[in-house]
């Protein structure tokens, strides 16, 4: 197994905020261990999304649902437990 270091970049992720619902996108960094970079990848994906949704309200109706994609993906001798595993929002239009 290898350590894998992989950036998720989600786009569209409908998020309310001050009352209005705001267009979302983020980019989070995520640690995984797996049998080769396909898998990584896959992980990766999987934890974000399944993270996301548990800490956020995403209220994107299922005609119109958000997207993730894989930015980068690096293998790396070890994990880095200094890496602070959080998001970097950005809102991607002022109304939804």
């Amino acid at each position: 197994m290898a350590i894998y270091k992989v950036l998720i970049h989600g786009r569209h992720f409908i998020l309310e905020r001050r009352g209005e619902k705001l267009s979302h996108g983020f980019y989070a960094t995520r640690y995984v261990e797996a049998g080769d970079g396909k898998q990584g990848e896959a992980l990766a994906m999987k934890v974000v999304e399944e993270d996301f949704h548990a800490k956020y309200a995403v209220q994107n109706d299922e005609s119109d649902p958000p997207a993730l994609s894989v930015n980068e993906i690096e293998e790396v001798e070890s994990l880095d437990p200094t890496e602070i595993q959080g998001y970097v929002f950005y809102i991607e239009d002022a109304k939804h």
